[in-house]
């Protein structure tokens, strides 16, 4: 079927919404009525859409022919690209909410990025509530004051296999509502990643659900206060017997960012520094199913403690844990201090600074006995530090890994 041949009201209405909004994905989606299906699938595999058009995106999701909805997999909900608060816009009377849905039954993800919560319809919430394929909910740079409605979001869903909340800005939120009702008797999140904003009103949420939290993957930012940290302990007291992975991040390196989201200003100042009460707080090794450990920090000199609190803290913790088998440590250099601070360094110096010689030392004396691997990555390291660094790490830090095979090192260069 060619263009040409499309009926004469579809090409009207691909021109208009060519001329009047050349932006839109409505324009593309009606031409792809000519695509056979897995060309269509491919397509709109995932899509964003800007919550100020929400009539048209209700009108490309209800669409009779189903060219999107029953393609799509991944949904992106967002206002990036809006300077000021748009008005609320109510979907098209005559869109049928449970048609839709039922349109939308191979959706996997939803994200919402750079979303105020009044700008979210409640023609959305009420869209996206309860969608029987959605396996993974992301939220990003979002302005959330006083609404329930994500957490009402999280607990409609049937299958929940992933959520991932990173940089986010609470205002007002009632810590004490009582949690949304949930039809399940458990809540299975197998994996849970967790920025260091908005941290302490979900977990207060998972907090809520009690024993019934199932957890096997959590990524955490250790960079917190000693508040949140009672949470995250209470969050560990919980998921402790079903984690089989941890992620911590150590937070150093992050300056802080700068984000203009509809007329407003938000700037999220993240801690340099891990406070150490939060380490005597936040305790592991109740976690006696614990097989893999990832600890991901940047390159800081050690004035920067992170990396000695954590290792000190942490590595001792592990030691009953005998089913842990992976350590993987990864750094991240900056790509500016990877091209000219660390130009010009001795070598003792440059492996000082990255904590290679505490490293090895806590390792052999914890948990060094016990692992089947050592996976130390380094992004943007400079490649004429390649070929010495590694041998210094394989023979001088690592040699009883390095001599079983447990060792693997990896760089990327800038």
């Amino acid at each position: 079927m060619t263009f040409s041949k499309l009926p004469s009201e579809t090409l009207d209405e691909i021109f208009h919404h060519l001329h009047h909004d050349r932006s839109s994905l409505l324009a593309c989606s009606l031409t792809s009525r000519v695509l056979v299906l897995p060309a269509r699938r491919l397509l709109f595999w995932h899509i964003t859409l800007p919550l100020s058009k929400t009539d048209i995106m209700m009108r490309l999701l209800s669409d009779e022919h189903c060219t999107i909805a029953t393609a799509l997999r991944g949904l992106t909900l967002t206002d990036r690209t809006q300077s000021q608060i748009p008005s609320k816009s109510e979907s098209p009377k005559e869109t049928d909410i449970s048609t839709v849905k039922v349109q939308l039954a191979s959706l996997q993800v939803i994200r919402l990025e750079y979303i105020y919560e009044d700008c979210i319809p409640s023609v959305i919430w009420d869209l996206l509530e309860g969608l029987p394929g959605v396996r993974e909910v992301q939220v990003d740079q979002v302005y959330w004051r006083n609404s329930p409605r994500l957490f009402s979001l999280l607990s409609s869903m049937p299958v929940f296999e992933r959520f991932a909340i990173t940089s986010c800005h609470w205002s007002g939120l009632n810590l004490s509502l009582p949690p949304p009702p949930c039809v399940r008797n458990r809540l299975l999140v197998p994996v849970l990643e967790i920025g260091p904003s908005a941290q302490k009103d979900i977990l207060h949420w998972l907090a809520a659900h009690g024993r019934s939290l199932t957890l096997h993957v959590l990524s955490l930012n250790l960079a917190i206060n000693v508040e949140t940290a009672r949470l995250v302990g209470s969050l560990l007291d919980m998921v402790a017997p079903t984690l089989r992975e941890l992620q911590l991040s150590l937070g150093n390196g992050i300056l802080g960012e700068k984000l203009v989201l509809q007329s407003y200003m938000f700037i999220y100042m993240y801690s340099f520094f891990i406070d150490s009460q939060v380490l005597d707080i936040v305790k592991f090794n109740a976690c006696s199913n614990l097989r893999s450990l990832t600890i991901v920090t940047r390159y800081d000199p050690p004035r920067n403690t992170n990396v000695n609190l954590c290792i000190r803290s942490v590595f001792p913790q592990l030691l009953g844990v005998k089913s842990l088998r992976t350590l993987s440590w990864m750094v991240y250099v900056d790509k500016k201090k990877s091209r000219l601070p660390l130009v010009g360094f001795s070598e003792q110096v440059l492996y000082d600074e990255f904590n290679w010689p505490l490293l090895s030392q806590e390792l052999r004396s914890s948990i060094g006995a016990q692992l089947n691997r050592l996976r130390i990555c380094i992004e943007h390291y400079p490649v004429q530090f390649h070929e010495q660094t590694e041998r210094y790490l394989r023979s001088e830090c690592f040699p009883e890994m390095d001599g079983k095979g447990k060792l693997q090192v990896i760089f990327h260069a800038p």
